[in-house]
């Protein structure tokens, strides 16, 4: 380095490999290492930082990655160890992110998870959306979308499907509205696996088209 800021070029490493793990040319879907960058390396490396601002930004951007790898254990792991650090980010815009991808990852799990196990999820769950909520009322521009889609999605898991329906469809209008076109995608996708799980394979279908051209 010839800046003398290793934090932002760890920052920076930690970008490039998210997107080239979006991009398929990371080892594994879901993994930043390549040929030419050690993840577990860095990671280590990160831990040792006095500052903690990287490591937490590789915790947030390996976050989302785990989670649209579909690797929702790994993701809802990650992100509590994240949550613990958060205070780093306190005036970060990226750590709505985290909120985020941690609800929809603790919501993936919650079907299958042990009762004990879903007593914590869902406290967990609840202190997130009251999070995602405030950001919403706030600045709805930018988080309304979120705090919708999770809403939805606990809607749909306490079968209360009308409400549910009412904000996948808030939550797709406001990401349209915002231009967040990867959000745009994820709930696109979110609202097909609703309409499937109801057994409307076209309507389910026309979705996943529009998560696919977002």
């Amino acid at each position: 380095s010839t800046t003398g800021y290793e934090e932002g070029i760890d920052i920076l490493a930690v970008l490039r490999q998210l997107v080239l793990c979006l991009q398929g040319q990371t080892h594994n879907w879901g993994d930043f290492a390549d040929d030419s960058y050690d993840e577990a390396r860095h990671r280590e490396q990160l831990t040792q930082r006095h500052n903690r601002l990287p490591l937490h930004w590789y915790y947030i951007e390996k976050v989302m990655a785990l989670f649209l790898a579909d690797r929702p254990a790994e993701a809802a792991e990650l992100a509590a160890e994240a949550v613990r650090i958060a205070e780093v980010s306190a005036a970060n815009l990226y750590l709505t992110a985290l909120y985020f991808f941690y609800s929809l990852a603790l919501l993936d799990l919650l079907p299958d998870a042990a009762v004990s196990v879903q007593k914590r999820q869902r406290k967990t769950l609840r202190a997130n959306a009251r999070k995602l909520a405030v950001w919403a009322r706030n600045c709805p521009e930018n988080f309304l979308h979120m705090h919708l889609l999770v809403e939805a999605e606990i809607a749909r898991l306490s079968r209360r499907e009308g409400t549910a329906t009412e904000h996948y469809e808030n939550a797709l209008k406001a990401a349209r509205a915002s231009k967040s076109l990867h959000c745009e995608a994820i709930i696109c996708e979110r609202i097909a696996r609703f309409y499937l799980s109801r057994g409307q394979v076209q309507v389910a279908a026309a979705y996943i088209g529009e998560a696919r051209y977002a």
